[in-house]
């Protein structure tokens, strides 16, 4: 009986093993948000964010990374202190006469900072509109880089949208 369990008791251990290996290998923690008052402080810092990228992920494999509209790289995105959101537009505009520089919204960061929330006062190019909140998740956040991602849910597919902001 001893023999029989022995080899028994030595493939599941190995399996347990290799199981945690494996699931550390495909989540490798890279988020990299360090805490509320940290990324509180790096959001607000002088220079504001510059829109930099956008990507839609519809699968495996099934990526949309189409570079950013021109128009859109010269705008900078600021998160003020008092929780409000602030856009000022560059010279190239989008649509001409149709952008106002000014405050858009309001923002919170949640879960120790790995969440930012978002809630529109005014609409904004994109399709968003007054009242609507958005929740992202913080995967990165340093002085020079803030990415945050959402999952959409349209009635007919369901993808995941990443931006990526830079100073």
């Amino acid at each position: 009986m001893i023999k029989t369990s022995l080899p028994l008791f030595i493939l599941l251990l190995g399996m347990i093993v290799a199981s945690s290996c494996q699931k550390e290998m495909s989540n490798p923690g890279n988020n990299t948000t360090p805490g509320t008052e940290t990324a509180r402080n790096i959001l607000t810092r002088s220079g504001g964010w510059i829109f930099n990228k956008i990507t839609a992920i519809y699968g495996p494999g099934n990526i949309d990374d189409d570079p950013l509209d021109a128009c859109k790289q010269d705008d900078r995105y600021y998160f003020r202190s008092n929780g409000e959101m602030e856009v000022v537009y560059g010279n190239n505009a989008c649509v001409a006469g149709a952008e106002t520089t000014g405050v858009y919204g309001t923002w919170e960061l949640l879960n120790n900072g790995t969440a930012l929330k978002q809630k529109y006062t005014r609409a904004m190019p994109g399709g968003w509109e007054i009242g609507d909140e958005v929740v992202w998740t913080v995967t990165q956040i340093t002085d020079e880089q803030l990415v945050i991602q959402r999952t959409v849910i349209e009635p007919v597919k369901t993808y995941i949208v990443v931006e990526t902001y830079i100073r």
